[in-house]
């Protein structure tokens, strides 16, 4: 049997690196493409800063994965899309751009919350059937019959 031994290198030997390299580095929320794919129907392609892309297709599932800083890139890249308050969906049959005004109003009652606004006004007295709080962003899902919020 061969015995092997631990040789020690002293600090001359020991490579220079010459650049720390972050793992956790993370790109913000650059863009939204709404696509309309075959059977599985609209899905949202997020895409980041680095140029990679993330496919979800409802708010709920990227509240699951995304945090706080994440969800306000979402807001402030629908914000400047489609306007800050007032985002008018065309009385059309497009599914792409109901999908959008959907997600926009979402986003838009989740960072700007208002009593006069038609969701509000109309959830008024109905019961709520499940709330659940995402922890990693922060932000509470309430199932209300109807909508959801």
């Amino acid at each position: 049997m061969e015995l092997m031994a631990l040789t020690v290198l002293s600090s001359d030997a020991e490579p220079k690196i010459s650049e720390e390299i972050p793992l956790d580095v993370k790109y913000p929320i650059c863009d939204v493409e709404t696509n309309l794919i075959g059977d599985i129907g609209v899905v949202f392609d997020i895409k980041r800063s680095d140029g990679t892309t993330c496919r979800y297709t409802k708010l709920q599932h990227m509240l699951w994965v995304f945090d706080r800083e994440d969800v306000c890139n979402l807001w402030d890249v629908y914000r400047q899309k489609y306007g800050k308050d007032e985002y008018k969906c065309m009385k059309s049959n497009d599914t792409i751009e109901i999908a959008d005004f959907l997600m926009w109003q979402s986003l838009k009652v989740m960072f700007n919350p208002a009593m006069d606004d038609h969701i509000w006004r109309e959830i008024h007295g109905c019961k709520l059937r499940k709330w659940m709080l995402y922890q990693s962003c922060g932000v509470h899902f309430l199932d209300i019959g109807t909508y959801t919020l």
